[in-house]
């Protein structure tokens, strides 16, 4: 089990669109991958998905192993997202009626997207190992808690009779455990 986190504003990476650029002849021809704008993209600071990628990928290098992982994986992350100004007290306590979790944007499917790929050839080959897992994201529980990702990595045996039964421990406002339980065997 690999677990680290990763401090700074989770960011998602959005929707890719392809398209061909022509050569002079076809076999200089080039399929071209575009990430697509929308209002949150052109929001952001050029090259900000980058460098959170980037800072996902140097923490995971700390704690990677000698030999990437090449079965399949299971992927645990807690995005903790920046809780608005208009939702605290002075006294530094959450104000009555403001929600408990982030159910705007940016979305946990596009945030788990940046962390997948930023992963990719570091902890494991490629993104598409990940084949189970909890993602959840939340707000600030107090008014200086880091922004960041709290991310774990498992392997899972590949062997057909192996049970495997993982327990994880997500750093949360509620004290929490989670139970995933499998087997391969038929």
């Amino acid at each position: 089990m690999i677990q680290l986190y990763v401090a700074g504003d989770p960011l998602p990476q959005g929707s890719k669109t392809g398209f061909i650029l022509r050569g002079k002849t076809r076999k200089q021809d080039r399929v071209v991958l575009k990430e697509v704008a929308n209002n949150a993209t052109k929001k952001r600071k050029a090259g900000a998905l980058k460098r959170w990628r980037k800072a996902i990928a140097e923490e995971a290098r700390k704690h990677a192993p000698a030999e990437l992982i090449a079965g399949p994986v299971d992927l645990t992350i807690v995005f903790v997202l920046e809780r608005p100004k208009s939702h605290w007290l002075k006294s530094g306590r959450i104000a009555k009626g403001k929600p408990r979790r982030p159910i705007g944007r940016p979305d946990k499917s596009k945030l788990t997207r940046a962390v997948e790929d930023a992963l990719s050839g570091v902890i494991y080959r490629d993104d598409s190992q990940v084949v189970d897992g909890r993602v959840r994201k939340r707000y600030q529980t107090i008014p200086d808690e880091e922004t960041g990702a709290h991310i774990i990595v498992t392997a899972i045996p590949d062997e057909e009779t192996e049970a495997y039964v993982i327990v994880t421990a997500i750093p949360d406002e509620e004290t929490e455990a989670y139970v995933t339980v499998g087997c391969d065997a038929e």
